[in-house]
């Protein structure tokens, strides 16, 4: 095309220009072609240019400092704030048509495009751009987060969900820094996206961040926080849940939670959680009944995970209380224990023998 011969032309000045008023002149006249190219979401044409000017640059180190400094001007320009914004317009204009070259253009302008990523990722629906955007923050991402993790605000649900998202994706120790700071975001979508990316993390770090979210006002955000915790033997967590376990309110907690923090507390196989179970089974409220039976079950099932002695007499004790619901489910729970315990008792006698 006439727009590619004129800048194939201007290179060729450029590249044997001497004079420095002549080369700025015409690096102008290179800048305007640009700009136009960019208008017209010729982002391939665009992204030559760009790579061109780079590699003149590279040519001239020692030769002349003057021109190497246009150049360098004339790079910032190209994606300076103004020229995003352009960039910005042209996407929510619907002008762009070939997001593929647009995303190869970008990544030439990156950092400078991670905002513009951002808002294309939060004004589009169509599946193919969503993933096109992910790809290019994640990338980026995996080299240098905090430009990613930058983008990301409380009033920006969807985004600040995707780029938690994106670090659960990279994973490792080094996205923890980011995740606290998130974890202050009260927004469910994004606290879920959190608790499902410390998931994935093998450091203690994560529960100091999970406890936080067992106090959270929403059931549903204590419940996965609950579920996801991870003994670790940090006496920190362990004494967090004891106390909530301890709390008046606990009983009115939903079944789920109650069953994923007494279970967490049933791993701990200590004396101070078996006593704490042992008084949940003994306890009896009639104003409440379904809520408590709901909680002593839970305590059974987390008594039935221990399987120390100490936790074995507390069930059996278990089998004298008066609710038959509460009975039955002590009974089954010490011939379940006795079942997996039969395969140890065996292989112990042989080797005996």
């Amino acid at each position: 095309s006439s727009m590619v011969a004129m800048v194939n032309l201007l290179f060729e000045i450029l590249f044997l220009e001497e004079r420095h008023d002549q080369f700025s002149a015409t690096l102008n006249a290179l800048y305007q072609c640009y700009k136009e190219v960019v208008h017209k979401s010729n982002f391939a044409l665009a992204s030559l240019i760009l790579a061109r000017i780079q590699e003149l640059k590279g040519i001239l180190p020692g030769q002349s400092e003057e021109k190497e400094k246009s150049l360098e001007i004339i790079l910032q320009k190209t994606k300076d704030e103004s020229f995003i914004a352009s960039l910005r317009e042209l996407f929510l204009d619907g002008r762009i048509k070939d997001y593929d070259s647009f995303f190869q253009y970008l990544t030439l302008l990156s950092p400078n495009s991670i905002p513009l990523v951002g808002d294309v990722w939060e004004h589009s629906e169509d599946p193919f751009l969503l993933q096109k955007a992910s790809t290019f923050l994640q990338e980026i991402a995996q080299e240098n987060i905090a430009p990613v993790a930058n983008i990301a605000r409380e009033d920006r649900v969807s985004l600040t969900k995707e780029v938690v998202a994106i670090l659960g994706r990279i994973g490792g120790k080094k996205i923890l820094p980011y995740l606290i700071i998130f974890s202050e975001y009260q927004h469910k979508a994004i606290r879920f996206e959190i608790i499902h990316a410390m998931s994935k993390i093998k450091d203690k770090t994560t529960n100091k961040i999970l406890i936080r979210f067992l106090s959270d006002k929403d059931g549903e955000v204590r419940t996965r926080a609950a579920m996801n915790l991870k003994y670790r033997r940090d006496k920190t967590t362990l004494n967090h849940v004891i106390q909530l376990a301890q709390e008046k309110d606990f009983m009115n907690r939903s079944k789920l939670e109650k069953k994923a923090l007494l279970s967490f507390l049933a791993r701990a196989k200590n004396g101070e959680v078996s006593t704490l179970l042992g008084s949940m089974l003994k306890k009896w409220n009639i104003l409440s009944i379904t809520k408590q039976n709901e909680t002593r079950l839970c305590a059974v099932t987390a008594l039935e995970t221990m399987a120390t002695p100490e936790a074995m007499d507390i069930i059996k004790e278990g089998t004298k209380i008066r609710n038959k619901t509460i009975r039955n489910a002590c009974n089954l729970a010490l011939r379940r224990i006795a079942k997996k315990d039969k395969p140890n008792q065996i292989l112990i006698s042989e080797r005996s023998a």
